[in-house]
């Protein structure tokens, strides 16, 4: 018999056992570690039980000692509202004159310290654009601030008005027609007429005499024509500009009528209108 190398002797011991002595180390290892990989996997599983079980303790976050506001009150010095405040004395809730865009004035005396006076009213006006720049521009000029101009222009149309003697005027007059001769509008009173015969619920207003100046050079029926028109266009809801009417206006003196066509369109148009509201116009 032949002798057996220690080689030959480990595979054939390993083919009796069912495999070699290396594979049996490489098995045993891997069960050692997968044996590791589930404590581990269990472990971080109980600590996250454990986390969710405990109550959670949420750690106030620091919080900066507040400092002591600054004593500084709107109130605190007696300064009128159209005075300019100096720089130094300007806190948060003082505006500026660059807020508001007007322009610096020298302070007038007679505001000064009554900024709340009880005798003292508030008013919210809007005027024009372009004419409160003008106002502005004129107060720049004459070192008045914007509430001196209107104070001062208002006293004086009324003493103007008062000095001025209006002629047939009674105590029957209606006081409308006694407001629009006191009023200097640059409309023609024709024109005027015109709208409140078809708007007799409206007053003619600044607005609308700026409105006017762009048709007030037009035969007066072609303006009753556009404001006929537009009544209708508007379903004779009511309308409280003479600005809404200037389209159909101009739409009307451009198509060129002949003043023998524009009579007889302008009468076809009023019975229209009286159909349609159930009443005739005013005159």
């Amino acid at each position: 018999m032949s002798s057996t190398t220690p080689a030959e002797a480990t595979q054939i011991i390993a083919a009796l056992t069912g495999g070699t002595p290396g594979y049996e180390r490489e098995k045993a290892e891997r069960e050692r570690k997968a044996k590791a990989r589930e404590e581990k996997r269990l472990a971080r599983e109980a600590e996250k039980a454990a986390r969710q079980a405990a109550p959670t303790k949420r750690k106030a976050a620091p919080t900066k000692p507040k400092a002591a506001p600054e004593s500084v009150g709107v109130h605190k010095k007696s300064v009128g509202v159209h005075k300019p405040a100096q720089t130094g004395n300007v806190d948060a809730k003082t505006p500026t004159l660059a807020e508001y865009g007007r322009p610096q004035v020298a302070s007038v005396g007679v505001h000064k310290s009554d900024r709340h006076s009880k005798k003292r009213g508030r008013v919210s006006l809007r005027p024009d654009g372009e004419l409160l720049m003008k106002f502005r521009v004129f107060c720049a000029a004459a070192g008045i601030d914007l509430q001196d101009f209107f104070e001062r222009a208002g006293v004086h149309y009324i003493e103007s008005v008062d000095a001025h003697k209006l002629q047939n005027v009674d105590a029957k007059t209606p006081y409308d027609d006694l407001m629009m001769k006191m009023m200097v509008f640059k409309t023609p009173i024709s024109i005027i007429n015109l709208y409140r015969a078809y708007n007799p619920k409206n007053k003619w207003k600044m607005a609308d005499d700026r409105a006017a100046e762009a048709v007030s050079h037009l035969d007066p029926a072609l303006i009753e024509l556009g404001i006929i028109q537009t009544q209708f266009n508007a379903q004779f809801k009511r309308i409280n500009s003479f600005s809404y009417y200037i389209p159909e206006i101009e739409e009307y003196a451009a198509a060129g009528f002949s003043p023998e066509t524009v009579t007889p369109l302008l009468n076809h148009h009023r019975e229209q209108w009286a159909k349609a509201t159930g009443k005739a116009r005013q005159r």
